[in-house]
């Protein structure tokens, strides 16, 4: 027998502000014919009645401080979608809590008794993350929470996954030409993007990125229609200086293990503690060069904000990369 999802949609009050992600925005309840199409495209379907769908994105004011990008019930599945623009091995977890509050809600609105005999019947998860940071990442890989556990289990025991798809320009063209909104979102954050390498002004890049995809007929209709949104939100979503602390961490990270590395060779020599020391010195001012070059080389940061993160001089960052 087919459930009716519908009343459970009228229970999410989205609160639209400028903090909204652009992602939300463009696959949000206004737009439910772009997420119908985002779900035919991964599902290889061809529905075409946005009244099947039944949107069950969670919203804060309701679910205590927890906020997921979008979510969809049709043909007894439970979709769920999030946008990624930095890499989270969290990402599975994450999905875990959104589905347990989807079927917490779902239970709640069908009045079934989790205590009682009977099978309480739910929809079929799908998870999917949709990443375009600028770490490099294959195509698409499978996270699993078990990956997460402190002992390990049996395969396919316990097991929760989220799939990650990378929408970055190149990567799954099938996907990003099946579900045109998508390819077109992936085009505007990569010109964005190429904005800021270039002008080193966010709201200048942002500004001229809507522009110029009105022009060109990339997301036309919805940027006309929320262009200041849309501005206010990749500045409240991009915090250059949360992006420089974040490269650092992870330079410093890599520059440290690689330096310890040095650190016990050149123990060898001079005494192992000394040398591991003297390595992780040397590894955090690699780390940082390191993390600072991907950066640039990516086109995230201009040369002199590569060189400020590095803690090097301009020329001698540019002669260090040339090397």
């Amino acid at each position: 027998m087919e459930k009716d999802y519908s009343t459970f949609e009228n229970t999410i009050t989205i609160n639209r502000n400028y903090k909204d992600r652009v992602f939300r925005m463009l696959f949000g309840p206004e737009y439910k014919e772009n997420l119908l199409s985002l779900y035919n495209a991964l599902n290889e379907t061809h529905y075409e009645n946005v009244d099947d769908l039944t949107v069950t994105t969670l919203d804060d004011a309701i679910f205590m401080g927890m906020k997921n990008d979008v979510s969809c019930i049709i043909d007894q599945h439970a979709a769920l979608f999030e946008h990624q623009s930095t890499w989270n091995l969290n990402m599975p977890l994450r999905g875990l809590f959104y589905i347990v509050r989807i079927y917490e809600g779902l239970v709640r609105q069908m009045d079934r008794d989790i205590y009682g005999r009977r099978l309480v019947k739910l929809p079929t998860p799908q998870y999917y993350v949709f990443y375009n940071g600028i770490e490099e990442r294959p195509n698409r890989q499978t996270l699993r929470l078990s990956d997460a556990f402190e002992h390990p289990v049996e395969p396919n025991t316990y097991e929760w996954t989220a799939n990650v798809i990378n929408i970055n320009q190149g990567c799954n063209e099938k996907l990003l030409k099946d579900c045109q909104t998508l390819g077109q979102y992936s085009e505007f954050i990569a010109m964005v993007r190429e904005n800021y390498s270039e002008y080193n002004d966010l709201e200048k890049a942002a500004m001229t990125a809507v522009e110029d995809c009105i022009k060109q007929g990339i997301l036309s209709d919805f940027l006309k229609k929320n262009k200041a949104e849309v501005t206010m939100s990749i500045l409240s979503e991009f915090d250059v200086e949360k992006f420089k602390r974040t490269m650092r961490a992870e330079g410093y990270e890599d520059g440290v293990a690689e330096g310890e590395a040095k650190g016990k060779a050149a123990g060898l020599a001079e005494g192992e503690a000394i040398g591991i020391e003297k390595g992780k010195v040397e590894g955090k001012a690699e780390g940082a060069f390191l993390a600072a070059r991907k950066a640039y080389e990516q086109k995230m940061v201009t040369a002199e904000q590569a060189a400020l993160l590095a803690d090097l001089p301009v020329e001698e960052f540019l002669q260090k990369i040339s090397e």
